[in-house]
């Protein structure tokens, strides 16, 4: 009772507000005009409304206010007056709001304010953060009502940038989250709960299926929940929902999933990674046929059955992640290659260095994939089964759609530099990047490479080569035209003069006879980013070592300075 008669005197102007130490549903206000008293007195039932409660509003003799005010007590009395002088700091060292030098000009705010038509209000309040869309409900009723109406504005929730574990955010909670679905639910169209799901619980999917009846993509990683709830959510709102996001699922059994996948029949993009539990493959079964992108990765006892019920489904697959499915065979590859001939994404990346014993394919079952003509982009990060054969199969004299291929953090020496050499220096290649990493890369691998992909190499990353030199680097800045992004990261023996070639030397583009620059001012953006965090392939990038881009003669000691 006591909020929502704030809500309603702050319509009206006001001098005094009584309350009793226990709330009884009433409290008595001092107005400073008649004009203002008789104003809220007379006012229409519907602005008596709030938060769909109406309120009674009576006169009352002073001697009332007095007996009430007297009651307080001098604890209380010095409790409001505490808070209220919290409330003016708040308000007077706040960065966002600024104050007015006096009350002219604090009326004049307000009128322009006032003036504002409640479209532009509304679209407004929409590019605020949740927190303070809900306070300023609090101002007037009709701040709030177009509050309100600016949900209808926000499509996309991702609620991760406003709750979170750090101590100046609050937790989300069930209540917390109904609060917002409340209000924005209708309208929503995606909604991100990953990284704020650390206090909520099976109910948080029955508010989702409660409000959210137009949901075409969720994010519910690492959300502990059991298969009963996502049964209820799936066959609420499971019809329009397009993405779902479900990793670290580690305690959903398959028939969790094969529920989810039977309730949603138009998925386009699935990503269950991270789920212990997936194996047989019985979600599949029920799976969209016209599924696009799935994401397996960190499923380690996904057996080889489940790989071929799925190829002989979802035939429309374009992107596939198999990141650490050990148990994958040859013949599952093979299946693979021939069922999935419009996949342009395939990973087979490994998260720890292990023996090639550990899988249950063979570099036989790899060299079926040379069957996956359309393929775009392909990752073999740390994988032991990839050797010298594999990569001759794969990169043969045929031409080649491939533009990104990814092979770093081979250590068990089953790559050799000749075959190196001779896979990048065929003419079939155009590959926009290249990852070879802590391989053993020499000068003459490198400069083939900068003389055979001159045209299309943009992302190139050496870390760890420690067998090149300036020689080699010098080459790759006068043929690469295109290059954008180079990891030179543990490369010891490079020095200043490669580096500053990528600077001074000319480069011409293909189609145009002008000589340009190189592009380094995105380089060392993209470097300067990296202070936001790792990037998700989990290596940290340093594409020039900002030490090497300081002169030698330089007594500066800061070496950003050179930006």
């Amino acid at each position: 009772m006591t909020y929502l008669l704030n809500q309603l005197i702050i319509i009206y102007r006001y001098s005094e507000i009584v309350f009793s130490r226990k709330s009884k549903g009433c409290a008595y206000v001092t107005f400073q005009t008649i004009e203002d008293a008789m104003k809220a007195l007379n006012a229409a039932p519907v602005e008596l409304i709030f938060y769909n409660k109406m309120m009674s509003v009576v006169p009352s003799s002073k001697s009332h206010c007095l007996e009430m005010a007297d009651r307080q007590g001098a604890k209380d009395l010095e409790y409001t007056a505490l808070s209220e002088g919290e409330s003016d700091l708040a308000s007077s060292t706040s960065p966002s709001t600024p104050v007015p030098s006096d009350p002219a000009s604090e009326k004049g705010i307000n009128q322009v304010l006032n003036s504002l038509p409640d479209q532009v209000l509304s679209k407004v309040f929409s590019y605020l953060n949740v927190f303070d869309r809900v306070r300023i409900e609090r101002t007037c009723k009709r701040w709030q009502e177009l509050s309100f109406d600016s949900w209808s504005h926000t499509p996309i929730l991702h609620l991760r940038y406003h709750f979170g574990m750090r101590r100046s955010s609050k937790a989300l909670n069930n209540n917390i989250l109904r609060s917002l679905l409340h209000r924005c639910g209708p309208h929503l169209r995606h909604l991100d709960l990953c990284g704020a799901v650390q206090f909520l619980n099976d109910y948080s999917l029955v508010v989702i299926a409660e409000f959210c009846k137009q949901l075409k993509s969720l994010n519910l990683t690492g959300l502990k929940t059991q298969w009963s709830a996502l049964k209820v959510f799936a066959e609420a709102c499971g019809t329009p929902l397009e993405i779902i996001t479900l990793r670290d699922a580690y305690f959903l059994s398959e028939n969790a999933f094969w529920w989810l996948c039977r309730s949603c029949p138009h998925l386009k993009i699935v990503d269950f990674g991270n789920c212990a539990k997936i194996a047989t493959g019985k979600c599949f079964r029920s799976i969209n046929t016209d599924l696009e992108v799935l994401k397996l990765d960190g499923c380690r006892r996904l057996e080889a059955s489940a790989i071929q019920e799925l190829c002989l489904r979802c035939t429309k697959l374009k992107m596939l992640n198999l990141d650490d499915c050990v148990k994958i065979d040859d013949h599952s590859l093979s299946v693979l290659s021939r069922s999935l001939c419009r996949l342009e994404y395939l990973s087979l990346k490994s998260s720890q260095s292990c023996s090639p014993q550990s899988f249950s394919y063979t570099p036989a079952g790899l060299k079926q994939l040379k069957r996956l003509e359309n393929l775009v982009s392909l990752h073999f990060n740390r994988n032991p089964v990839v050797n010298d054969s594999v990569l001759y199969e794969l990169f043969g004299n045929k031409p080649s759609k491939l533009k990104r291929f990814t092979i770093p953090n081979m250590g068990n020496g089953q790559i050799t530099k000749q075959c190196l050499n001779d896979v990048f220096s065929s003419p079939a290649l155009s590959l926009v990047e290249l990852d070879v990493s802590f391989l053993p890369i020499n000068d003459e691998i490198v400069e083939n490479i900068a003389r055979h992909l001159c045209s299309t190499l943009q992302v190139f990353r050496l870390r760890g080569s420690t067998q090149i030199n300036d020689k080699s680097l010098e080459i790759l800045a006068e043929n690469c035209a295109s290059l954008s992004i180079l990891d030179l990261t543990d490369c010891f023996s490079i020095s200043n003069s490669s580096i500053r070639k990528f600077f001074y030397t000319q480069r011409s583009i293909p189609g145009n006879g002008k000589a340009y620059p190189h592009d380094l001012e995105e380089v060392l953006l993209f470097a300067l980013s990296l202070k936001q965090g790792v990037p998700e392939n989990g290596y940290s990038l340093m594409l020039l070592s900002l030490n090497s881009l300081v002169d030698e003669t330089t007594t500066s000691e800061d070496v950003f300075e050179i930006l």
